[in-house]
């Protein structure tokens, strides 16, 4: 978007399968790619963040109550909205429901404190990689964990079904979030 305050820029991951953007997984770098290609679209001050989102690729199917081309289309246009963060600012966004209710909106500082630790954990991460820390020890988030769906169980020798070694991870709402990226700027 290219406004009277100057350009904004928005980035758009698109997936085969939905996806949304989830305060917990954000703060504990289980989301971090989209917020980074934000902060780094941003970094050579080419633009403002405006919003990092998914974007479902699929053809969905939806139920309906009528049997209406227009019923089925708005059900559809509903399943393959964006969903993600967004700046709180009218301009950057469409108001005519093309970003998801459940899209967090923040303020100019809340992004830009997001991007500062999205960027932060990242850097920590790879040093810890650097440093020797490989030990499988997947994410657990309430009934979800990175073991599920992946594909290399027979690598990592972890079966979760047997041993318990998950990082189990608190969730947290928007607003529990918003207070922790508040306060991560006033500690550093």
């Amino acid at each position: 978007y290219e406004g009277d305050q100057g350009v904004y820029l928005r980035v758009v991951d698109y997936k085969s399968s939905a996806q949304r953007l989830e305060p917990s997984r954000m703060w504990y770098g289980l989301q971090l790619q989209l917020l980074l290609y934000l902060k780094a679209a941003t970094a050579a001050g080419a633009g403002e963040p405006a919003g990092a989102f998914y974007f479902t690729v699929s053809d969905p199917m939806c139920d309906t109550v009528q049997d209406l081309k227009a019923a089925a289309e708005a059900a559809i246009a509903k399943e393959l909205r964006l969903k993600g963060v967004v700046l709180a600012d009218e301009k950057v966004f469409n108001a005519d429901g093309t970003v998801s209710r459940n899209a967090t909106a923040v303020d100019r500082e809340e992004m830009g404190a997001l991007l500062r630790h999205a960027q932060k954990l990242a850097a920590e991460l790879a040093g810890q990689i650097r440093g020797g820390r490989i030990a499988a020890q997947p994410a657990a988030l309430g009934e979800w964990n990175a073991c599920l769906y992946c594909e290399y169980k027979g690598v990592c020798g972890l079966d979760p079904k047997v041993e318990d070694t998950a990082r189990k991870l608190p969730q947290m709402d928007k607003e529990e979030f918003r207070a922790l990226l508040a306060n991560e700027g006033k500690t550093t």
